[in-house]
This record gives structure tokens, sequence and C-alpha cells, in this order.
């Protein structure tokens, strides 16, 4: 089979079961892998004849894509985030993500809060010294009448 043959057999076999934007990045990625493979020196049958039936590929990219547009994970995805698998089966890191977020969203309230109030107790430590001895003149002056 030739890279020709190939490529419109996966064409075919992926029309009208993905979308075009799936359909084209397919056909571009085999395209390109085997232009590359025929650059380093294979022969274009052999690197077509390892890939195997493009139309089993092309079964393989169909259902991943539907899994990609599974209703179930849309709605993990969009409406709960507690769990997001992308179609390799790996968990997606963006529920870390929005953990740190909410970690991070603490600390600074807790680092907001403790600079106010460092801040009152010191004004309050400034202004003590001035206080404790308007008292005690209040008191001297209370005492001598």
């Amino acid at each position: 089979m030739t890279k020709t043959e190939f490529i419109e057999t996966l064409r075919k076999s992926l029309y009208g079961k993905v979308d075009d934007n799936e359909l084209v990045g397919n056909i571009s990625y085999y395209s390109s892998y085997i232009d590359n493979e025929v650059l380093s020196g294979r022969s274009e049958q052999e690197v077509v004849a390892e890939l195997g039936d493009p139309r089993l590929i092309a079964k393989t990219i169909v259902e991943t894509y539907k899994l990609k547009d599974d209703p179930i994970r849309r709605q993990y995805d969009t409406e709960s985030q507690e769990y997001q698998e992308d179609v390799t089966g790996e968990e997606d890191k963006g529920i870390f993500d929005g953990k740190i977020k909410e970690y991070i969203k603490i600390a600074l309230i807790v680092f907001v809060i403790l600079a106010v109030l460092s801040i009152i107790f010191k004004v309050i430590l400034a202004i003590l010294p001035v206080i404790v001895v308007v008292i005690l003149v209040l008191l001297i002056i209370k005492l001598v009448r």
C-alpha cells in the first residue's frame, strides 16, 4: 500500500465520524509521520505496512473521539470537576490546581488578618505609655482634691 492509498483509506474511514478538525489533524499527523520516516531512509511501503490497517487506526481514532465527547465525562468536566480524565486515562492536574488556588486564597486571607492585627497592636503599644501617663495624672489630680 502506498502513502496515498493509506491516507485516502484513513480519510474515508474517518469522514462523517469525527469533526473536521479531528479529521484534518489525524490525516496531517499520519502524512507527516510517513514523510519523516521516508526522509530517514525507510521505504514508503515499509512505513505504511508497519502502521497497519488504516481502517483499524480510524476505528481507534473514532472510539477515542467518542470518549472525548462522552456526556457523562462532560458532566464531570463542566459541573463538579471532581473527576477529570483525558483520553489516555491520566487524571487531569486541573483538580490539584484548584485545591492549590484555594489554599493560596486561605493563606492570603490569614496573612492579611495577621497583618491588620499586628498594626492594631503596634498602634496600641505606641499609645499605651501616653494612656498610662494620662490615667496616672488623672488619679493624682483626684487624690489631691
